[in-house]
Protein backbone atom coordinates (compact mmCIF):
# COMPACT_ATOMS: atom_id res chain seq x y z
CA UNK A 1 0.00 0.00 0.00
CA UNK A 2 1.80 3.67 -1.01
CA UNK A 3 1.97 5.69 1.78
CA UNK A 4 0.69 9.29 1.12
CA UNK A 5 2.96 12.21 2.05
CA UNK A 6 1.78 14.97 4.41
CA UNK A 7 4.01 17.51 2.92
CA UNK A 8 2.00 17.44 0.12
CA UNK A 9 -1.18 19.22 1.42
CA UNK A 10 1.12 21.45 3.89
CA UNK A 11 1.13 24.95 3.60
CA UNK A 12 4.80 27.16 2.85
CA UNK A 13 5.37 30.68 3.65
CA UNK A 14 5.43 31.49 0.74
CA UNK A 15 1.23 30.42 0.55
CA UNK A 16 0.79 32.15 3.65
CA UNK A 17 2.38 35.61 2.32
CA UNK A 18 0.15 35.15 -0.87
CA UNK A 19 -3.38 34.39 1.30
CA UNK A 20 -2.63 37.32 3.27
CA UNK A 21 -2.08 39.51 0.33
CA UNK A 22 -5.11 38.72 -0.75
CA UNK A 23 -6.87 39.32 1.76
CA UNK A 24 -5.58 42.38 2.33
CA UNK A 25 -6.24 43.55 -1.37
CA UNK A 26 -9.72 42.74 -0.51
CA UNK A 27 -9.93 44.41 2.40
CA UNK A 28 -8.57 47.23 0.48
CA UNK A 29 -11.29 47.22 -2.02
CA UNK A 30 -14.01 47.29 0.18
CA UNK A 31 -12.51 50.00 2.30
CA UNK A 32 -12.31 52.01 -0.67
CA UNK A 33 -15.71 51.32 -1.97
CA UNK A 34 -17.28 52.46 1.62
CA UNK A 35 -14.85 55.96 0.75
CA UNK A 36 -16.06 56.39 -2.58
CA UNK A 37 -20.00 56.03 -2.30
CA UNK A 38 -19.45 57.76 1.43
CA UNK A 39 -20.47 54.73 3.22
CA UNK A 40 -17.44 54.95 5.37
CA UNK A 41 -18.98 58.05 6.92
CA UNK A 42 -22.14 56.95 7.17
CA UNK A 43 -21.32 54.23 8.51
CA UNK A 44 -20.15 55.86 11.02
CA UNK A 45 -23.00 58.05 11.59
CA UNK A 46 -24.81 54.60 12.38
CA UNK A 47 -22.44 53.79 14.96
CA UNK A 48 -22.97 56.39 16.83
CA UNK A 49 -26.58 56.73 16.18
CA UNK A 50 -26.44 53.23 18.39
CA UNK A 51 -25.49 55.11 21.22
CA UNK A 52 -27.96 57.41 21.29
CA UNK A 53 -26.94 60.69 19.17
CA UNK A 54 -28.50 60.92 15.80
CA UNK A 55 -26.39 63.07 12.88
CA UNK A 56 -28.70 62.78 9.89
CA UNK A 57 -27.43 64.85 7.11
CA UNK A 58 -29.96 64.51 3.94
CA UNK A 59 -31.18 65.58 0.93
CA UNK A 60 -35.11 66.44 0.21
CA UNK A 61 -35.64 65.36 -3.76
CA UNK A 62 -38.43 65.81 -6.21
CA UNK A 63 -39.34 64.35 -9.09
CA UNK A 64 -43.61 64.44 -10.88
CA UNK A 65 -44.82 61.69 -12.42
CA UNK A 66 -43.53 59.56 -15.49
CA UNK A 67 -45.66 59.88 -18.86
CA UNK A 68 -43.95 56.54 -20.10
CA UNK A 69 -46.30 53.77 -20.78
CA UNK A 70 -46.65 51.13 -18.33
CA UNK A 71 -44.29 48.22 -18.66
CA UNK A 72 -45.38 44.75 -18.53
CA UNK A 73 -44.24 42.49 -15.80
CA UNK A 74 -42.01 39.68 -16.71
CA UNK A 75 -43.79 36.19 -16.82
CA UNK A 76 -44.44 35.13 -13.29
CA UNK A 77 -44.26 38.65 -11.84
CA UNK A 78 -47.13 40.52 -9.99
CA UNK A 79 -47.68 43.31 -7.94
CA UNK A 80 -49.76 43.93 -5.00
CA UNK A 81 -50.40 46.34 -2.03
CA UNK A 82 -48.95 44.34 1.27
CA UNK A 83 -51.01 44.02 4.44
CA UNK A 84 -50.31 43.06 7.81
CA UNK A 85 -50.58 39.29 6.98
CA UNK A 86 -47.39 39.76 4.85
CA UNK A 87 -45.18 41.14 7.98
CA UNK A 88 -43.29 37.98 8.82
CA UNK A 89 -41.88 38.36 5.19
CA UNK A 90 -41.41 41.23 4.59
CA UNK A 91 -39.35 40.72 8.04
CA UNK A 92 -37.51 38.27 6.01
CA UNK A 93 -36.20 40.45 3.92
CA UNK A 94 -35.43 43.23 5.53
CA UNK A 95 -34.63 41.90 9.45
CA UNK A 96 -34.41 45.50 11.02
CA UNK A 97 -38.09 46.08 12.31
CA UNK A 98 -39.72 44.18 14.62
CA UNK A 99 -43.50 42.34 13.33
CA UNK A 100 -44.89 45.33 15.56
CA UNK A 101 -43.03 47.95 14.34
CA UNK A 102 -44.26 46.69 10.39
CA UNK A 103 -47.74 46.25 11.12
CA UNK A 104 -47.35 50.12 12.67
CA UNK A 105 -46.29 51.29 9.83
CA UNK A 106 -48.86 49.70 7.23
CA UNK A 107 -51.40 51.09 9.25
CA UNK A 108 -49.85 54.62 8.40
CA UNK A 109 -48.65 54.35 5.03
CA UNK A 110 -49.10 52.32 1.66
CA UNK A 111 -46.38 49.33 1.02
CA UNK A 112 -46.13 47.61 -2.72
CA UNK A 113 -45.21 44.43 -3.07
CA UNK A 114 -43.40 42.22 -5.89
CA UNK A 115 -43.71 38.78 -6.28
CA UNK A 116 -42.20 36.10 -8.08
CA UNK A 117 -44.21 32.98 -8.31
CA UNK A 118 -45.74 33.93 -5.53
CA UNK A 119 -42.57 34.45 -3.36
CA UNK A 120 -42.24 38.14 -2.06
CA UNK A 121 -39.59 38.93 -3.23
CA UNK A 122 -39.04 43.34 -3.00
CA UNK A 123 -41.43 45.90 -2.05
CA UNK A 124 -41.73 50.09 -1.26
CA UNK A 125 -43.66 52.46 0.88
CA UNK A 126 -45.34 55.24 0.31
CA UNK A 127 -47.06 58.21 2.60
CA UNK A 128 -49.89 60.36 1.79
CA UNK A 129 -50.47 62.42 4.67
CA UNK A 130 -46.87 64.19 5.73
CA UNK A 131 -43.40 63.71 4.80
CA UNK A 132 -41.56 63.20 8.23
CA UNK A 133 -38.46 64.02 9.59
CA UNK A 134 -35.50 61.75 9.43
CA UNK A 135 -34.30 60.11 12.75
CA UNK A 136 -37.64 57.87 14.15
CA UNK A 137 -39.08 60.61 15.19
CA UNK A 138 -42.19 60.30 12.55
CA UNK A 139 -42.50 64.05 13.22
CA UNK A 140 -43.60 66.03 10.06
CA UNK A 141 -41.10 68.17 8.04
CA UNK A 142 -44.13 69.03 5.96
CA UNK A 143 -47.69 67.99 5.27
CA UNK A 144 -48.88 66.51 1.63
CA UNK A 145 -51.06 67.59 -0.38
CA UNK A 146 -53.86 65.89 -2.65
CA UNK A 147 -51.52 65.31 -5.38
CA UNK A 148 -48.72 64.74 -3.35
CA UNK A 149 -46.64 61.69 -1.99
CA UNK A 150 -43.89 60.70 0.01
CA UNK A 151 -41.91 57.49 -1.31
CA UNK A 152 -39.50 55.87 1.56
CA UNK A 153 -37.67 52.60 1.66
CA UNK A 154 -37.31 49.85 -1.16
CA UNK A 155 -36.08 46.85 -0.37
CA UNK A 156 -35.57 43.82 -2.51
CA UNK A 157 -34.62 40.27 -1.20
CA UNK A 158 -30.87 39.83 -1.47
CA UNK A 159 -31.65 36.64 -3.65
CA UNK A 160 -33.26 38.59 -6.60
CA UNK A 161 -30.48 41.57 -6.79
CA UNK A 162 -29.04 42.84 -9.94
CA UNK A 163 -32.24 41.87 -11.98
CA UNK A 164 -33.71 45.71 -12.14
CA UNK A 165 -36.34 44.75 -9.48
CA UNK A 166 -35.78 48.07 -7.68
CA UNK A 167 -36.75 49.99 -10.80
CA UNK A 168 -39.89 48.01 -12.00
CA UNK A 169 -41.18 48.85 -7.95
CA UNK A 170 -40.18 52.60 -7.62
CA UNK A 171 -42.08 52.91 -11.56
CA UNK A 172 -45.01 50.40 -10.18
CA UNK A 173 -45.72 52.69 -6.69
CA UNK A 174 -45.43 55.48 -8.73
CA UNK A 175 -48.13 54.21 -11.84
CA UNK A 176 -50.63 53.78 -8.80
CA UNK A 177 -50.06 56.97 -7.16
CA UNK A 178 -50.85 58.63 -10.39
CA UNK A 179 -53.85 56.64 -11.49
CA UNK A 180 -55.43 58.48 -8.13
CA UNK A 181 -54.25 61.93 -8.88
CA UNK A 182 -51.03 62.37 -7.00
CA UNK A 183 -48.20 63.40 -9.22
CA UNK A 184 -45.69 65.26 -7.52
CA UNK A 185 -43.41 62.77 -5.35
CA UNK A 186 -40.86 63.53 -2.60
CA UNK A 187 -38.05 61.34 -1.22
CA UNK A 188 -34.76 61.49 1.08
CA UNK A 189 -31.25 60.62 0.22
CA UNK A 190 -28.48 60.70 2.69
CA UNK A 191 -25.98 62.91 2.04
CA UNK A 192 -22.93 60.81 2.11
CA UNK A 193 -24.89 58.20 0.21
CA UNK A 194 -23.57 58.89 -3.59
CA UNK A 195 -25.37 55.91 -5.65
CA UNK A 196 -28.69 56.37 -4.86
CA UNK A 197 -28.05 60.05 -5.29
CA UNK A 198 -26.36 59.90 -8.61
CA UNK A 199 -28.83 56.96 -9.58
CA UNK A 200 -31.74 59.48 -9.35
CA UNK A 201 -30.57 62.39 -10.63
CA UNK A 202 -29.84 59.79 -13.78
CA UNK A 203 -33.72 59.74 -14.01
CA UNK A 204 -34.46 63.41 -13.49
CA UNK A 205 -34.92 63.96 -9.84
CA UNK A 206 -33.20 67.32 -8.35
CA UNK A 207 -32.27 67.86 -4.56
CA UNK A 208 -34.30 71.37 -3.63
CA UNK A 209 -33.37 71.12 -0.11
CA UNK A 210 -30.23 70.12 2.48
CA UNK A 211 -31.24 69.73 5.73
CA UNK A 212 -29.06 68.30 8.91
CA UNK A 213 -31.24 66.59 12.00
CA UNK A 214 -29.91 66.13 15.25
CA UNK A 215 -30.99 64.68 18.49
CA UNK A 216 -30.97 62.07 20.90
CA UNK A 217 -32.74 59.27 21.10
CA UNK A 218 -33.42 57.98 24.74
CA UNK A 219 -36.85 56.90 25.94
CA UNK A 220 -37.99 59.38 23.29
CA UNK A 221 -36.17 61.42 20.58
CA UNK A 222 -35.66 65.19 20.96
CA UNK A 223 -33.64 67.25 18.56
CA UNK A 224 -33.67 70.02 15.84
CA UNK A 225 -34.30 69.67 12.34
CA UNK A 226 -32.26 72.66 10.36
CA UNK A 227 -32.43 73.84 6.23
CA UNK A 228 -28.86 74.26 5.33
CA UNK A 229 -29.66 74.94 1.55
CA UNK A 230 -32.77 75.09 -1.16
CA UNK A 231 -33.70 76.22 -4.22
CA UNK A 232 -36.94 76.40 -6.19
CA UNK A 233 -39.34 74.84 -6.08
CA UNK A 234 -39.15 75.97 -2.66
CA UNK A 235 -40.89 73.17 0.00
CA UNK A 236 -43.37 74.40 2.69
CA UNK A 237 -40.71 73.72 5.23
CA UNK A 238 -39.53 76.04 8.21
CA UNK A 239 -35.69 76.27 8.59
CA UNK A 240 -35.19 75.10 12.08
CA UNK A 241 -38.14 72.98 13.31
CA UNK A 242 -37.82 71.52 16.80
CA UNK A 243 -38.72 67.83 17.30
CA UNK A 244 -39.80 66.07 20.51
CA UNK A 245 -41.63 63.04 19.11
CA UNK A 246 -42.45 59.27 21.00
CA UNK A 247 -40.76 56.37 21.58
CA UNK A 248 -38.31 55.43 18.77
CA UNK A 249 -39.35 52.87 16.05
CA UNK A 250 -38.22 49.54 17.49
CA UNK A 251 -35.12 47.85 15.55
CA UNK A 252 -33.77 44.15 15.57
CA UNK A 253 -29.83 44.87 17.00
Amino acid sequence: MAVRSNHANATTPRDNKAATEVRVRVILRRFWGRLKHGLLTQEVLDRIARLGLVICPYFVAQETASEDPQPSLAPGHALRMLTADDAAEMIRIDSRFLRDSVESRLAQAECLGLFVESALVGYTWAKLDIAPIPGGSSAPLFALQSHEAYLFDLFVDRGYRGQRLAEVLRWAMQYDLARRGRTLYYSYTLAFNRSPRRLLARNGVRDIELRLFVGLRLRRIVGLDARLWRRAPLLRTRWLTRVVAGRPTKQND
